[in-house]
């Protein structure tokens, strides 16, 4: 699984770019859900199955971050890794875990059949 930036579509391939990188490759989307250039999916991509298939292929339903740049993802990334690495544990309000700090949950969508998350946590 990986975090990858929507860089458009070609005829019916959807055009993904890992996060922190430059490769584009193009893909096919089971789940039929074409997204819009700009968003940010959390999805699996496996390589052509077969040298006579092109396209890479996701895998499993894209799981899109909403209403945070690319930029404002990487800098969260880097702030969760920093804590990880000085061992900090996540805040917590009570003995039922992490605070839920995340300015809004995740909604699941009836027929486009993926899931958008809103916010980032503090």
């Amino acid at each position: 699984m990986g975090f990858y930036v929507h860089c458009g579509t070609v005829s019916d391939a959807v055009l993904l770019r890992e996060v922190g990188t430059r490769e584009t490759v193009a893909c096919t989307v089971p789940a039929g859900y074409i997204g819009q250039e700009g968003q940010i999916w959390f999805v699996r991509v496996l390589p052509p199955p077969h040298r006579l298939c092109p396209r890479h292929i996701v895998f499993n339903t894209p799981y899109v971050i909403r209403d945070y740049p690319e930029r404002a993802f990487v800098e969260y990334l880097k702030r969760e890794l920093a804590r990880i690495k000085a061992k900090i544990p996540p805040r917590t309000d009570d003995a039922h875990g992490p605070s839920d700090e995340v300015r809004s949950g995740a909604q699941p969508l009836e027929r486009i059949h993926i899931l958008r998350f809103f916010g980032l946590p503090t």
